[in-house]
């Protein structure tokens, strides 16, 4: 039976351990993947510390790793709820930040008592366990805040988000506080043989079972990207066995040729050799797991490059922007898009070209929005994901403005629902906004990646230089064509001028004859 609980805890380690690695390969710079690799890393340690504690045979070793398992025990809460925090953009509100600073400081003061009698007092047999943890005078306290009300007052957040949320924001809060509560009150079936409530701790294996759900709940509904994750370890993991079978090969060869004089040269070139080598398969297995693991962020990556070279050869507006239009359809996977850009006079938006849309559903659109979306991208600069609309005004900051910025995106994301769009990618040149790009729905009904929505921030920066030097060409060419319409008439004028004095003076000359 003790078996079973020691599995339990080594799977609980090796499922955050690779959980940890995964987050901190994606975007490692992101506050949300810091705070989730926190909490991983915390979860991994208290893991393996409870495979130590049960496999102790002896009363010094067990309380070690009790005192160890509980000091992680400590940190795993607010680590959590800090990202929950977060997830939700509540943890910037002054009521969010108050309890942030509490729970830090609880937790770092129980920390302090963590390997002394306060905390564990001792260790007596429970059961089949022989070294099971009797709780400190300040244990219950722990127990009461930490994975009391620090826990569970942001799952409350969590749940009354869910409620008061809509559509897609909805699936990821509705799947999101089902993990939480089941990871969580799993955990808490530790703690009831402490206080002499004879049950076993079984719900401690569904936290690896909990962790893997989660981890890929929150890659699906785009807290995170699971897929680029998952393909990068596949191709450090292939080119890493791709080399040890080359070094085996090299090493089984080496034994057969052994006493020769010029094995001391095959190992320099065997070393040059295992450098070039691994550059080689490290790029073959990116194209490789860009199709079949993260194909459509690769695939983006590579056209944004080419994109980025060929528009600097375009100057015709027509023809560029029926190249950015098919090339980002086809990049992206989007059944529809439309570039729409901005009138001379800065007071309409135009749509320059079209794509699967239908004129009537974009103008419509543009008359209804073409005050709002220039206010907010002005504001932002950042691309507009239609399924984050109802996030973007959970995190609105307070303000008197803020009812009404609310209702003005609710209206957006309203309007971009009836006609089909997904997604709006602006176009600036310094502070001006020039146009944007609608996106509309992605085959398969794909998210929007955090790495695809870089990659596209980063393109839009090329084309909005692009675009620019477009419009300056073409509005030069409309005055060019203007000027030599007005030349023209001036000519004519001219010409007619010409042609009336020359009768005039031929009718003086006769009138001058007759006298």
């Amino acid at each position: 039976m003790l078996e079973f609980f020691i599995a339990s805890g080594f799977l609980n380690a090796f499922a955050f351990t690779a959980i940890f690695f995964f987050v901190l390969l994606s975007s490692p710079q992101k506050k949300l993947n810091q705070l989730y690799a926190l909490f991983s890393l915390a979860m991994a340690c208290w893991g393996i510390s409870y495979v130590f504690w049960l496999q102790s045979d002896n009363y010094g070793s067990a309380m070690l790793w009790t005192q160890i398992i509980n000091f992680c025990a400590i940190f795993i809460p607010v680590f959590f709820s800090h990202w929950l925090l977060a997830v939700l953009g509540v943890e910037g509100q002054k009521k969010f930040k108050n309890f942030l600073f509490f729970s830090y400081a609880a937790s770092f003061f129980f920390s302090a008592f963590a390997f002394t009698p306060y905390y564990v007092k001792d260790l007596a047999q429970r059961m089949f366990f022989d070294y099971w943890p009797v709780p400190g005078v300040l244990h219950p306290y722990f127990l009461a805040i930490c994975w009391g009300f620090i826990v569970w007052y942001p799952i409350w957040e969590l749940f009354k988000a869910c409620r008061s949320s809509s559509g897609y924001r909805r699936e990821q809060l509705k799947y999101l506080l089902l993990t939480v509560a089941i990871g969580f009150g799993g955990g808490l079936t530790n703690f009831l043989l402490w206080y002499g409530v004879s049950a076993l701790p079984w719900a401690n294996i569904s936290m690896s079972l909990w962790g893997a759900a989660f981890l890929y709940i929150i890659f699906h509904y785009r807290f995170m990207d699971f897929n680029l994750i998952l393909g990068r370890v596949g191709i450090y993991l292939a080119s890493l066995i791709s080399i040890a079978a080359y070094a085996w090969t090299y090493f089984i060869f080496r034994d057969a040729v052994q006493g020769r004089s010029y094995i001391l040269s095959m190992d320099i070139l065997f070393a040059f050799g295992a450098v070039a080598l691994f550059n080689f398969l490290f790029n073959f297995f990116e194209e490789v797991a860009g199709k079949y693991f993260y194909y459509t962020y690769y695939n983006l990556k590579q056209k944004a490059a080419l994109l980025s070279e060929k528009m600097n050869q375009m100057i015709d507006l027509e023809e560029l922007s029926d190249f950015v239009v098919e090339s980002l359809a086809q990049a992206m996977a989007v059944k529809r898009s439309s570039v729409i850009l901005r009138s001379v006079n800065q007071k309409n938006f135009y749509i320059e070209e079209i794509s699967g849309f239908l004129p009537g559903e974009i103008e419509p659109f543009l008359e209804n929005q073409k005050e709002f979306i220039n206010f907010w991208f002005k504001k932002t600069k950042k691309i507009l994901v239609g399924e984050e609309i109802t996030l973007t005004v959970d995190r609105l900051e307070a303000g008197p403005e803020k009812e009404t910025v609310k209702e003005k995106m609710l209206a957006l994301k309203e309007d971009m629902d009836k006609i089909g769009a997904t997604a709006l990618m602006p176009f600036f040149v310094e502070e001006e906004l020039i146009g944007f790009i609608i996106f509309g729905e992605r085959v398969g009904g794909k998210f929007y990646t955090f790495q695809e929505l870089e990659v596209l921030e980063s393109f839009a920066i090329h084309a909005s230089v692009a675009l620019n030097n477009s419009l300056a060409y073409d509005q030069l060419a409309k005055n060019k064509a203007e000027l030599e319409k007005f030349n023209k008439l001036v000519i004519d004028r001219e010409l007619k001028m010409m042609d009336l004095k020359s009768k005039i003076k031929e009718l003086e000359d006769k009138i001058a004859q007759k006298a």
